[in-house]
């Protein structure tokens, strides 16, 4: 008999949208892009990398693609 186990850790055993939210701000800062938590709750999280430079350069953020895919690329 096999059994398939599925782990969910997207908020039901942990919270793991606390953290990566914290990396992004962290690593933004490294780019002189200064965010809060709440910043990236609100515009950031759950949309693409494209979208996120839309959302930071209409922010005003000084921002490219390549810093928002380093960015990402840390998290991960």
């Amino acid at each position: 008999m096999k059994k398939l186990i599925i782990w969910d850790f997207d908020g039901v055993i942990a919270d793991t949208e606390s953290i990566s939210t914290g990396k992004y701000v962290e690593f933004a800062k490294e780019y002189n892009i200064i965010l809060t938590r709440d910043d990236v709750i609100k515009y950031l999280v759950g949309k693409g990398e494209l979208k996120q430079l839309e959302v930071l350069q209409s922010l005003g953020k000084d921002v490219n693609a390549e810093i928002v895919k380093q960015i990402n690329d840390n998290i991960s």
